[in-house]
């Protein structure tokens, strides 16, 4: 386990704490009405402007990180094992490999749960089954002590899921939404905990779901569990225009508002004159109709379809949701390692770290009120903290050669660990808004080029003296060229 900061001179910081033991519980003996005081007490002026990382937190300078050439050497952490590689992936036999594979589960198993033959103990989750990739890869890693709950709401990746239960008691399947982590769990503690975030492979690949778009006539269905709520055709044809342009602008269309506007407007003409776009190939040449381009070289519809389908799964909210309990249900120094691919999903998880990170000695001197809205979790009782050990993973080129779908792919790492700082009560009433805290300038310095006076037009030309005539250029005089000898052919 990590310790805390070493004390600086005559300050007050903690002292370091002892390992943590299965005796303290799922917070390491911290409960929510322990009393937690500020690490900056006391501090003087001539203090250390910040604590001294533990070892074991410290990263070497960027300069200082050669590039890897290829993934990290996998048996350094883990005992020999078969070849997990191409037909063993996310979607089994069908040979898809799960993007940044072992990088993610590197992460998920922590240190001080491996036992000397290589193997780990303890509980994890996989929150997105998909067709058992992650899943399988961590049970290969796992002692027989050691115990994994997978969630998923597709029915197909639930029926692989259950198959997998009758062949490894290690393992169980929970047909719900990951956003109901904290209710399976009940009172349990997990020692690591994995979240693939988006719609997978497999489900792209089935173009009878509708995800991808096509130029097929398959139902436009969208919802990852098809027997729950109503397929995407039927929302449409139910939405307002301005629900539908919101939903496209919001998971979808962001950088372009107006777009949005557009295909939601265009989407809205079709069905009032009876021309209802219900399947994926009508759905598609509306959209590329209103938007006639896209500035990222894919299809137009692409965004649109994205959007409709993280509406309809709740794709964010369950996002939101699951990184807050993952994080109470986590032990102490557990990691939460999350796969995200668009922007709007690594924007949520960098959101939950500001959220729940602790200030530094930096803050030291500044009020209450200003330290809860900088720190938000200063102004709560959770007896967490979240602390980010590593900048997120990105793959390699072998890696988007193996998985084209993984070049957009990032593993963000989420530490839990002990809270420091305790609850400023004094300061959660005076804290301002966030959105109050930014103001445009009123006024903008000046920003110009020379002064308009010397700047002349093009079609001006400067005019020449009376007095210094300007001569007209004359060619200097040449000699005649040489007449030609006679040719001694006729």
């Amino acid at each position: 386990p990590i310790s805390q900061p070493q004390p600086m001179g005559e300050s007050k910081w903690p002292r370091p704490c002892r390992p943590v033991t299965e005796e303290d519980g799922p917070m390491g003996g911290l409960t929510e009405t322990a009393e937690l005081r500020n690490p900056f007490e006391g501090m003087t002026a001539d203090s250390s402007p910040s604590p001294p990382l533990p070892e074991a937190m410290r990263l070497p300078p960027r300069e200082a990180q050669p590039p890897m050439p290829m993934r990290p050497p996998w048996g350094e952490m883990h005992p020999p094992g078969p070849v997990w590689g191409k037909g063993m992936g996310k979607s089994g036999p069908s040979g898809h490999i799960p993007c940044l594979l072992a990088e993610a589960v590197r992460e998920v198993l922590p240190r001080h749960k491996q036992r000397p033959d290589g193997l780990f103990d303890g509980f994890y989750v996989d929150c997105t089954f998909g067709r058992g990739g992650h899943t399988r890869h961590i049970l290969q890693q796992l002692s027989p002590e050691g115990r994994l709950l997978a969630f998923d709401v597709d029915p197909t990746a639930v029926a692989v899921a259950r198959e997998l239960e009758r062949q490894d008691g290690r393992f169980r399947i929970a047909h719900r939404p990951f956003g109901e982590l904290a209710d399976e769990l009940g009172d349990r503690t997990i020692d690591g905990i994995l979240m693939d975030l988006g719609v997978s492979s497999p489900q792209l690949d089935e173009r009878s779901r509708g995800f991808a778009v096509s130029g097929e006539d398959v139902p436009l269905d969208l919802r990852m569990n098809q027997t729950a709520g109503i397929p995407a055709w039927q929302w449409v044809e139910k939405a307002t225009r301005k629900e539908l342009a919101w939903v496209i602008r919001e998971y979808g269309e962001d950088h372009d508002p107006l777009g949005a506007d557009r295909i939601a407007a265009a989407i809205k003409v079709h069905q009032e004159a009876g021309r209802p776009a219900r399947t994926t190939r009508e759905f598609g040449d509306i959209i590329k109709s209103a938007k006639l381009n896209d500035d990222r070289g894919q299809h137009p519809a692409k965004l649109t379809f994205q959007a409709i389908r993280v509406f309809l799964n709740q794709e964010m909210q369950q996002l939101d949701t699951v990184l807050d309990a993952a994080l109470h249900k986590l032990a102490p120094n557990g990691n939460c390692v999350v796969i995200s691919f668009k922007k709007k999903e690594s924007a949520a998880v960098q959101k939950f770290i500001r959220e729940h990170e602790e200030p530094t000695s930096v803050f030291q001197r500044i009020p209450a009120a200003r330290m809860v809205e900088l720190f938000p979790l200063l102004g709560t009782q959770k007896p967490f903290a979240v602390n980010v050990p590593k900048e997120p993973i990105k793959p390699l080129q072998r890696d988007v050669q193996e998985n084209f779908r993984t070049r957009s792919a990032q593993v963000h790492v989420l530490q839990k660990r002990q809270r420091y700082f305790r609850f400023y009560a004094e300061g959660v009433a005076a804290a301002e808004p966030l959105a109050n805290r930014f103001v445009e300038p009123a006024a903008a310095p000046v920003f110009t080029g020379a002064p308009a006076q010397t700047t002349l037009p093009f079609s001006a030309a400067p005019a020449a003296s009376p007095a210094t005539p300007v001569p007209c250029p004359t060619a200097a005089p040449t000699a005649a060229p040489p007449l030609p000898s006679p040719s001694p052919f006729p």
